[in-house]
């Protein structure tokens, strides 16, 4: 799918979440979505939630939260986005634990200089992920680009400062309401979902 809609200026992360949840509904509409990730049978569903409003984003630069119609559509798109998690979120984020643990075994426990490095990690984690996203979508579900580390790293690395604010304010959300993390989840990917593709929007069309 192109992106055939204009972003002549990039909104804050405080814009788009007014525009996200101007609507009554939105809040139901995010209600849905973190039931939908407290199970294994609802999360493919939850995360093709995510594709379809990134679909819709890059089509039409519309912010507002689409609907929940015909669930059965964001099953196989849900998959995908699934998929794209564990590659480019959930295995690197297992490799820095386990770096991580391997440093305690040798060094002691790390204390603040490990509570700091997870973060960092995580927050580009949480990039390079959104990056794979943005960038499957964008060439049809090819697989391949899934290991084509230069084409997922380029967009994030050419925006990674603008991206600071928002990666940390979505972590401090999940940290802050860990025991409800599928809703905070949720809740929070959104706006940073929304924040994300016009800044990769902007970059591509100045490039």
């Amino acid at each position: 799918m192109a992106d055939t809609r204009s972003h002549p200026e990039l909104a804050s992360l405080e814009t788009i979440c007014a525009r996200i949840f101007a609507e009554q509904s939105a809040w139901r509409k995010v209600l849905i979505g973190g039931l939908l990730c407290l199970t294994v049978i609802g999360l493919p569903f939850a995360f093709g939630y995510l594709w379809r409003y990134l679909a819709q984003i890059r089509a039409e630069g519309d912010f507002s939260l689409p609907s929940w119609h015909e669930p059965a559509e964001l099953l196989i798109p849900g998959l995908k986005a699934l998929a794209v998690f564990v590659a480019w979120f959930c295995l690197p984020w297992l490799v820095m634990l386990a770096v991580q643990g391997f440093l305690a075994w040798v060094f002691g426990p790390l204390g603040l200089l490990g509570m700091i490095a997870a973060s960092v990690v995580l927050w580009g984690v949480c990039g390079l992920f959104f990056s794979a996203f943005w960038a499957f979508q964008r060439n049809e579900s090819d697989w391949t680009v899934l290991v084509n580390f230069p084409l997922i790293w380029k967009p994030f690395a050419r925006n990674w400062r603008r991206l600071i604010i928002p990666g940390l304010a979505f972590l401090g959300l999940t940290g802050l309401f860990f025991p409800l993390l599928p809703f905070a989840f949720f809740s929070g990917f959104l706006p940073l979902l929304g924040y994300t593709t016009q800044v990769y929007i902007l970059t591509q069309e100045a490039s």
